[in-house]
């Protein structure tokens, strides 16, 4: 995707987390490559575990859950930034870290937030509900 590697870390705001930070790109298949690569290979290791009962092994599962709840959430993820940078984005305006700071305030607590929070909250359960079927 030739996106030039700005910087490798650890951050930990809002909570730890390990970073590669990018030059942003306006492209947008791109961007959600980049942004939905991690979710990906999450989901299909997940899955992959799921097919081939690797989930008596109890904290491979609570890895994989605790992983895609951070993952998903409405707080701080690559969902939250696909969204708040898409909104941006249609306002014409290049997108610096003030500006997204701005367009994230005006969208935390939303009706798109909102939506995004219930969801989340729906996807806890279903894989709470999943880890009840496999711990005994």
């Amino acid at each position: 995707m030739r996106l030039e590697i700005k910087k490798i870390g650890i951050s930990l705001k809002p909570y730890p987390h390990v970073f590669v930070a990018v030059e942003w790109t306006r492209e947008k298949l791109k961007r959600f490559i980049y942004l939905f690569s991690g979710i990906t290979v999450t989901l299909t290791l997940f899955s992959i575990s799921f097919a081939f009962d690797f989930f008596e092994l109890q904290h491979l599962l609570y890895a994989f859950i605790i992983q895609l709840i951070f993952e998903t959430n409405p707080f701080f993820s690559d969902f939250t930034i696909a969204i708040v940078t898409n909104i941006a984005e249609k306002q014409k305006i290049a997108i610096d870290e003030n500006y997204y700071q701005k367009v994230y305030t005006k969208y935390a607590f939303g009706l798109g937030w909102y939506v995004h929070f219930s969801i989340w909250i729906t996807f806890i359960y279903v894989l709470i509900t999943l880890k009840n079927n496999f711990i005994v």
